[in-house]
């Protein structure tokens, strides 16, 4: 079964969350917890709805989302 990319749904917004937490955990050593804890919420709430995501996800552990608006473009990669 092939797989494509496709626009995130909030569906995928619990895996995008835990790609997003393994790779800030292993980077962002220097983020304060009260930090941390606002943007675990923020993200799926205010953020990722006002974006456009394209999602792959080849397996539950291999997946890769990539977040877009229209003048800035952001891109977080994982697992």
């Amino acid at each position: 079964m092939s797989q494509q990319i496709r626009l995130a749904t909030v569906e995928d917004y619990p895996r995008i969350m835990e790609i997003w937490e393994s790779a800030v955990k292993a980077t962002h050593d220097f983020l304060a917890e009260e930090d941390f804890t606002y943007f675990k919420e923020a993200i799926p709430k205010d953020y990722l709805p006002n974006l456009e995501v394209p999602f792959y996800a080849a397996k539950p552990t291999n997946s890769i989302f990539i977040g877009i608006r229209r003048k800035l473009r952001n891109a977080v990669c994982s697992q």
